[in-house]
C-alpha cells in the first residue's frame, strides 16, 4: 500500500475538534498525482497568523505543546 494511501487511512482514525478531518483520498494513476479532500476552516494558516506576527508570546506556546 502507498504511502499517501496508509497516511490517508491513519487520518480517518482521528477525531478530534483541533485537527481538520480528512474525508476524501483521489489518485490520479496517470499522473501519479494525490488529491485530499479535508473539511474547510473559515480561519486563517499558522503559516499567514506567524507572517502577521499577531499571536501573543503565549498563544504560541500553547502551538508548540
Amino acid at each position: 500500500m502507498g504511502i499517501m494511501k496508509q497516511t490517508f487511512l491513519n487520518t480517518l482514525k482521528l477525531n478530534n475538534p483541533l485537527i481538520v478531518r480528512t474525508y476524501k483520498l483521489y489518485i490520479d494513476t496517470n499522473t501519479e498525482c494525490s488529491y485530499l479532500v479535508m473539511e474547510y476552516l473559515p480561519y486563517p494558516s499558522l503559516h499567514e497568523l506567524l507572517k502577521q506576527n499577531t499571536l501573543t508570546y503565549e498563544n504560541k506556546l500553547s502551538i508548540i505543546r
